[in-house]
C-alpha cells in the first residue's frame, strides 16, 4: 500500500511539472546566411524556428554534443567563451539567449573552424521547454595569407604622383602604405582595420609617417599629394579578412623618386568680364599641381621664376612684390584663373603663366616652355549716342529712345525742372530704375538714372503732370567699372496736365449675387475713379482739382450726385465692388486724371468709358429625376436632370436629421460626407458641380440618408433655389458601431457599508457601459476604442487599468454591488457609455459621469442621556440618539464593559438577557438598529447591570464609533445611579455659564464638563465633584471662563465610582463678546514657554490671573501690558487667563504644550 502511494506522489508531482513547463516548439531555425569571415568574429543570420527564444550554442574546432535541460535559464554572451556562459559539454558556450535572428560572435581566433547549434525553446525560466533538435551550422575564421605579393612597378611618375601596379600573392586583399625618404617602419596589426587614401598623408597611420594608400582587393593605385624630387618608400602586405584582417608579414618592399617638376605648360590664355580697372584672365592648366601668374603694364613679361623661390602673389595689380621692375606676381595656385585688379583704363597688360610643383624651397617652375599673352581694359567709347528724344508722353511717363554709339553700354540720367547737372565718375557703377525717383538711384541729388545697361530705348514712369524733364545719356564700356564717353547728348520734355485717351473696354471677371470684379484697357491718365450707380447709367463727373473717398463697399464712399458713388480711385486697370444687391442693375463710369504739380487732379471730362451689369438672381427651375446608384457600404452616386441654375450643390444628411438650408450669398466647402464645417447639425454639403452626376463619399454602411439638390447661380455670392430637390437611399451592409451620444447621469449610491456600496446611476445611450473606480482621488483612465475590459466588482481584485484604478462593472445595467473596500475612505467613479457588436468597441470618453462617494464612517458623536425603567427582572432602556445610523446596546450582570466591537463586523442582538452575541464574556448585545429605546428582559432583580452604547453607521459590515462611548449601570428592579433633573447653558459677563441639577444620585464620583465648537470633537474643560449619594435634588454650576465668539455645545460626563459612566443631553450656545473683551489678546497661542498680553486703553498695568481647565486658581500676579510673561510652570493643556486693569476686566483661553 505504502509503495502505491508513493508512486502516485511521484505521478501527481511528475504531473505537475508537465503542466508547469511550456510546449515545446516543433521548427528548427534554417536559413542560415554568413557575413565574409574575418579573423576574431562570426557573423550570420537566419530564418527563426516556431520557438518564442532560442539560445545559440558555439564550440571551437567539433560539434556541438551537450542539449539544454528543461526549466534551467542559460547565461549568454557573444564574447565567445565569456565566464559563466558555459553549455552543457566542455568547450560549449552560450553565445545568444532570446529572439535573435542575427547575430556577430567575438572573441576568437583565427584560423579556426567553429560549430554553431540553434536551440529553439517556449517559456521562461522554470516553465522552459527546449526543442531537442538544434539547427546546426559551422563556419571559420581568417588566417594570414601564405603568399606574399611579388613585384611593384611605377608608372606615369610626375612631380606629385605616381602609378604602383602589383602581382598580387594569395590574399584576397593586399594594404600598401607609403613613406617618405625612409623605408617603412613599422608593420600593420592583425585584426585592425585602416582606412586608405591615395592621396599621400590623408589615409590611415600604421605607426609614425607611414601611410595606407590602398587597402582593398584592387592590384593598382595611382598615388597624388607627392613632392617634386622627392623618394618615397612602399610596402605592400596580402591579408585575409575585412575589418579584422590578419596580415601576411614580411612585406614587399621598393621605392621611387618622383619627377623634378613639371612637363607641359598651361595653354588658351583668354580676356573676360572686361572693366575699367580690371579683367578676369583665365587658362587651361598645365602638368603641374600649380602655376605661377606674372603681370605687366606696356610690355611683355621678362621675368623668370627660380626653383626654390615661393613668391608671394596679390591679384591688385601693383599691390604685391615686384619679382622684376614693373613685375608683379598675381596668382601662386592650383586655379586656372584670376581677376586682376587695380589696373588703368585703356591700357594694355601682359601675362605669364608658369607651372610649377612643390612648396618653399622644394618648388620646381618649368621655364623652358610657358603660356603668355596680353589684353586689355575697358577703352572709353569714340562715338557718343546720338538722336536722343521723347515719344508716348502722358501726364505719368514718356519714351525714350537714341541711337547707340560704339560704346557696349549708355547711362540715361533724367532731372526735373532744369538740365542735367551730374557728371558721372569713370571706374563706378550707378544703380538705375525706370520709375523716376527711386531711392538707390541718384547720381548727384536730383539726377536720377534711369537705365545703366545696353538699352537704347526705354519708358520712364513716376512723373509728375505738366512738368518739364531734361535727359543726358553717356556712351561708356566696361560693365561694372566703367569708362565714360563725354560730353553727353541731351534732350528735355513737358507732361500734359490733363490726360488726353480716357480708359475703355470694360469687363467683368466675375459677377456675384453681391458683388462685382470689374476691369478694363486704361486710358493714359495717371490714375483713375469709378462711380457706381444703381438703376440707371451715371450722370455725375468729377470737378477738377476735388478729390473724393473711394470705398469698395457700394454706397460707403463719396457720393457725387444722389445715388451715385465713386467705389475706386487708384492706377490700376481692375476694381472689385463689394455690398451689391441680387438681381439688380448697377452702371459703372470711368474717369481718367493726372495730378498737377500742385497735387490737384486734372480729370479728362471730354471722354470716359461707361458700362453695366446685373448682379445674380435665384434659378427659376428646380432640379429633377434625382436617381441614386452605384449604392456602396461607403459610397453612392447621383444623377438629376438639370434646372436652370448654373450649378448645384448636393447636402446628405442621415435620414432621421433635420433638413437644413442653404442662406443665399453664402458660399459652402464641400468634401467627404462627415468632414468639414456642417452646413447645419448633420447636414453636409458633399459635391457642387455644373454637371448632372456626382459621387458621395464617406458613408457608412446600412444607414439611411437623404440627399437634396439646390439649383443656384454665382461662386462666392450664390443665389439658391429653395427648397431644393431630395431622394432617400439606404447604403449596402451592416450598419456601422458608432460612439454613444449621451453619457449616464443621475449617480447615487446605496446600502453603504464599510466595505462596500451599491452604485447606481441612470444610462445613457450605449448599449453598454462600464464602471471605473479608484480610492482617494479622481479616475485618470479612458479606455480606447476597440478594446474590451474584464471587470469585477470586487474592488482591487481585477487587473488595474492604471495604478490604482480598476474596472468595476461592465454590463448593460444600471447599478453594480461593489464591494472590498475600506472604511471611511472617498471612492472615485467613472462611467463610460460604450456600443458594442460584439468584436467592436466604442467609446464615450467626451461626456463622462463622473461622481465620488465614501464609505460608512464612525459616526461623529456618541448617544447620551441614558434612562431606565422597569419590573423587577426588566428594564427598559432610553437614549438621546448619536449621530450613527444605528446602534448596538451591550448589558453586562456585576461589572463594566471593556470589550469594544469589530469594525465591519455585525452582531445579532436579542433583548432577553444572556441570547444575543457577546462582545466578551457576560457582555451580550441586548440591541442592535435604529431606534432608541429597548427593553432587554431575563434579568435578575436586585443585580447591578453595566451598559454600553456604541453609535454606528452601515449594516451588514459597519463602522463603529468606539471612543464617544456611552455608559451606565443600573440595577433590576431599581434606578439609575443617576437622575437628571436639568442642564442649562447661558451667557455670562466672564464667559459661559453651565447649570444642571439632579434629583438622584447613587455612587456618583464627578461630573466632567466637555466642550464642542464642531458637534463632533468634544474637549473636557473642566470636572465638579459630585454628591455620592442622594435622593433629594442637588444643584451644580461650571462658568467656561474664556470662549471666543461662537457656537458651543457643552455635555456632562457623569462618572460613577466604580467607573461607569453616563452622558446627559447636549445644550448649544452662541456667544458673543463685548466689544472691548474682543480687544485683548495672547501671543502666542498655543504657546510653550512665555506669552505677551496686551488690551485696550492707555493703562500700563493690570492684575492676571490664570485658572486651570476646572477653575481652579493657579496663580495670581501683577503684569504690565506688553510684558514678557513665563508659562513654564503650567501643565500642558487649556487654562483660563483673566485680566484685570482699573477700568475693565477681559478673559482668554491659553493653550499650553
Amino acid at each position: 500500500m505504502k509503495q502505491i502511494f508513493t508512486c502516485l506522489v511521484f505521478l501527481c508531482a511528475l504531473l505537475k511539472v508537465q503542466l508547469l513547463l511550456a510546449a515545446a516548439p516543433t521548427v528548427t531555425s534554417s536559413k542560415w546566411v554568413f557575413s565574409p569571415a574575418e579573423g576574431s568574429r562570426i557573423g550570420f543570420s537566419f530564418t527563426a524556428g516556431n520557438g518564442n527564444k532560442r539560445i545559440i550554442v558555439i564550440k571551437e574546432g567539433s560539434a556541438v554534443s551537450g542539449l539544454p535541460e528543461n526549466g534551467k535559464t542559460y547565461f549568454a554572451n557573444s564574447s565567445f567563451a565569456t565566464t559563466g556562459t558555459g553549455f552543457t559539454a566542455p568547450g560549449e558556450f552560450v553565445v545568444a539567449d532570446g529572439s535573435y535572428t542575427n547575430l556577430t560572435v567575438t572573441n576568437l581566433s583565427p584560423g579556426k573552424t567553429y560549430h554553431i547549434a540553434i536551440f529553439e525553446y517556449n517559456g521562461t525560466g522554470a516553465t522552459a521547454e527546449f526543442l531537442m533538435t538544434p539547427a546546426i551550422s559551422d563556419y571559420f575564421t581568417v588566417s594570414a595569407p601564405t603568399s606574399q605579393a611579388t613585384t611593384i612597378g611605377f608608372s606615369n611618375i610626375t612631380g606629385t604622383t605616381a602609378k604602383l601596379d602589383i602581382a598580387k600573392g594569395d590574399g584576397t586583399k593586399r594594404i600598401v602604405v607609403m613613406r617618405k625618404d625612409n623605408a617603412v617602419t613599422q608593420d600593420p596589426t592583425d585584426l585592425t582595420y585602416y582606412t586608405e587614401n591615395a592621396n599621400f598623408g590623408s589615409g590611415s597611420t600604421v605607426g609614425t609617417g607611414n601611410y595606407t594608400i590602398m587597402s582593398s582587393a584592387a592590384t593598382s593605385v595611382t598615388t597624388t599629394g607627392l613632392e617634386p624630387n622627392t623618394t618615397y618608400h612602399v610596402a605592400i602586405y596580402e591579408y585575409n579578412g575585412g575589418f579584422f584582417p590578419m596580415f601576411l608579414k614580411p612585406a614587399l618592399r621598393s621605392s621611387f623618386k618622383t619627377a623634378p617638376g613639371p612637363a607641359s605648360p598651361p595653354t588658351k590664355l583668354s580676356f573676360s568680364s572686361i572693366d575699367g580697372d580690371r579683367h578676369i584672365v583665365a587658362f587651361s592648366n598645365g602638368g603641374g599641381t600649380r602655376r605661377l601668374v606674372i603681370g605687366r603694364k606696356g610690355a611683355p613679361v621678362s621675368a623668370i621664376p627660380i626653383n626654390g623661390e615661393d613668391y608671394q602673389a596679390n591679384p591688385s595689380f601693383g599691390s604685391g612684390p615686384a619679382i622684376k621692375p614693373g613685375e608683379f606676381v598675381l596668382s601662386n595656385s592650383g586655379f586656372n584663373s584670376l581677376v586682376v585688379s587695380n589696373l588703368e583704363p585703356n591700357t594694355v597688360y601682359h601675362y605669364a603663366v608658369f607651372e610649377f610643383d612643390g612648396t618653399g624651397t622644394n618648388t620646381y617652375y618649368l621655364t623652358s616652355s610657358y603660356l603668355t599673352g596680353s589684353g586689355s581694359t575697358a577703352v572709353t567709347p569714340t562715338r557718343q549716342a546720338s538722336g536722343l528724344s521723347a515719344s508716348n508722353i502722358t501726364g505719368t511717363g514718356a519714351t525714350l529712345t537714341c541711337a547707340a554709339g560704339d560704346g557696349g553700354y549708355r547711362l540715361f540720367v533724367v532731372k526735373e525742372g532744369s538740365a542735367v547737372d551730374a557728371d558721372p565718375t569713370d571706374l563706378k557703377y550707378y544703380n538705375s530704375n525706370t520709375a523716376f525717383g527711386s531711392a538707390g538711384s541718384a547720381v548727384t541729388p536730383g539726377n536720377f538714372a534711369v537705365s545703366s545697361w545696353n538699352n537704347n530705348s526705354l519708358t520712364v514712369s513716376n512723373l509728375k503732370a505738366a512738368t518739364t524733364y531734361h535727359v543726358a545719356v553717356w556712351e561708356y564700356n566696361g560693365m561694372y567699372h566703367p569708362a565714360y564717353a563725354r560730353p553727353p547728348i541731351t534732350t528735355s520734355f513737358t507732361t500734359p496736365s490733363e490726360p488726353t485717351n480716357a480708359s475703355a473696354g470694360i469687363g467683368y471677371i466675375s459677377i456675384e449675387g453681391n458683388y462685382v470684379y470689374t476691369n478694363w484697357s486704361s486710358g493714359n491718365g495717371a490714375r483713375r475713379i469709378v462711380i457706381a450707380k444703381k438703376g440707371s447709367a451715371v450722370t455725375a463727373k468729377p470737378t477738377d482739382g476735388a478729390t473724393y473717398n473711394a470705398q469698395k463697399v457700394f454706397g460707403t464712399g463719396t457720393a457725387i450726385l444722389p445715388g451715385e458713388f465713386v467705389v475706386y480711385d487708384g492706377s490700376s486697370n481692375a476694381a472689385e465692388i463689394t455690398t451689391l444687391d441680387p438681381n439688380s442693375t448697377y452702371h459703372l463710369a470711368i474717369f481718367d486724371y493726372n495730378l498737377t504739380p500742385a497735387g490737384q487732379p486734372d480729370y479728362l471730362l471730354s471722354s470716359f468709358a461707361t458700362s453695366s451689369f446685373t448682379t445674380l438672381k435665384t434659378p427659376a427651375d428646380p432640379s429633377s429625376n434625382l436617381v441614386i446608384s452605384g449604392i456602396q457600404n461607403n459610397q453612392a452616386t447621383f444623377t438629376c436632370k438639370a434646372g436652370s441654375g448654373y450649378s448645384r450643390m448636393a447636402i446628405v444628411r442621415e435620414t432621421a436629421v433635420a433638413a437644413v438650408e442653404p442662406e443665399d450669398l453664402k458660399s459652402y466647402t464641400y468634401g467627404t460626407y462627415g468632414t468639414g464645417t456642417p452646413m447645419g447639425p448633420g447636414n453636409y454639403v458633399v459635391t457642387k458641380t455644373t454637371g448632372i452626376t456626382g459621387i458621395i463619399y464617406g458613408l457608412q454602411p446600412g444607414t439611411n440618408y437623404t440627399v437634396t439638390l439646390f439649383e443656384y447661380n454665382g461662386n462666392t455670392g450664390p443665389m439658391y433655389l429653395r427648397p431644393g430637390t431630395s431622394v432617400s437611399f439606404t447604403t449596402a451592409g451592416t450598419p456601422p458601431l458608432t460612439t454613444p451620444v449621451t453619457p449616464a447621469t443621475k449617480a447615487s449610491v446605496s446600502a453603504v457599508e464599510g466595505n462596500a456600496f451599491s452604485f447606481s446611476f441612470k444610462k445613457g445611450s450605449g448599449t453598454k457601459r462600464l464602471v471605473v473606480m479608484k480610492q482617494g482621488s479622481a479616475v485618470s483612465f479612458t479606455p480606447a476604442d476597440g478594446s474590451s475590459y474584464t471587470a469585477n466588482a470586487n474592488f482591487g481584485s481585477g487587473t488595474a487599468v492604471k495604478p490604482g484604478e480598476y474596472i468595476v462593472y461592465n454590463n448593460n445595467g444600471e447599478s453594480v454591488d461593489i464591494t472590498n473596500l475600506q472604511p471611511n475612505q472617498p471612492y472615485h467613479l467613472s462611467v463610460f457609455e460604450y456600443n458594442t457588436d460584439g468584436t467592436g468597441y466604442k467609446y464615450l470618453t467626451s461626456s463622462v459621469l463622473t461622481a465620488n462617494f465614501a464609505t460608512a464612517a464612525p459616526p461623529s458623536t456618541g448617544a447620551t442621556d441614558f434612562k431606565t425603567a422597569g419590573t423587577g427582572t426588566s428594564l427598559t432602556i432610553t437614549i438621546n440618539k448619536g449621530s450613527g445610523q444605528e446602534r448596538l446596546i451591550v448589558a453586562r450582570e456585576g461589572s463594566a464593559i471593556t470589550a469594544s466591537p469589530a469594525d465591519l463586523s455585525a452582531y445579532p442582538a436579542s433583548d432577553v438577557m444572556t441570547n444575543g452575541s457577546q462582545l466578551e464574556t457576560g457582555s451580550y448585545v441586548v440591541y442592535a438598529g435604529s431606534s432608541n429605546t429597548v427593553t432587554v428582559t431575563n434579568l435578575t432583580a436586585g443585580k447591578k447591570y453595566y451598559f454600553s452604547v456604541f453609535e454606528y453607521n452601515g449594516s451588514k459590515a459597519p463602522v463603529y464609533n468606539r471612543t464617544e462611548v456611552l455608559t451606565a449601570s443600573a440595577i433590576a428592579g431599581g434606578s439609575l445611579p443617576l437622575t437628571w433633573k436639568s442642564f442649562t447653558a447661558n451667557a455670562a459677563a466672564n464667559g459661559i455659564r453651565l447649570n444642571w441639577a439632579t434629583t438622584q444620585e447613587i455612587n456618583t464620583a464627578r461630573f466632567e464638563i466637555e466642550r464642542s465648537d464642531d458637534g463632533t470633537h468634544y474637549t473636557q474643560i473642566g470636572q465638579q465633584p459630585a454628591s455620592g449619594n442622594s435622593n433629594n435634588e442637588k444643584q451644580y454650576s461650571f462658568t467656561d471662563l474664556a470662549p471666543q465668539n461662537g457656537r458651543y455645545l457643552y455635555r456632562i460626563r457623569q462618572v460613577d465610582i466604580d467607573g461607569a459612566s453616563s452622558y446627559s443631553k447636549i445644550v448649544s450656545i452662541t456667544y458673543k463678546q463685548s466689544s472691548n473683551e474682543a480687544n485683548a489678546s495672547v501671543y502666542p497661542n498655543p504657546a510653550k514657554d512665555n506669552i505677551v498680553l496686551y488690551w485696550p486703553g492707555n493703562i500700563p498695568n493690570a492684575t492676571l490671573s490664570i485658572s486651570d481647565a476646572s477653575g481652579k486658581l493657579i496663580s495670581i500676579r501683577q503684569i504690565r501690558k506688553g510684558e514678557n510673561i513665563s508659562i513654564a510652570q503650567l501643565h500642558p493643556g487649556l487654562h483660563y487667563l483673566v485680566i484685570r486693569t482699573t477700568a475693565q476686566q477681559y478673559s482668554l483661553p491659553l493653550i499650553k504644550f
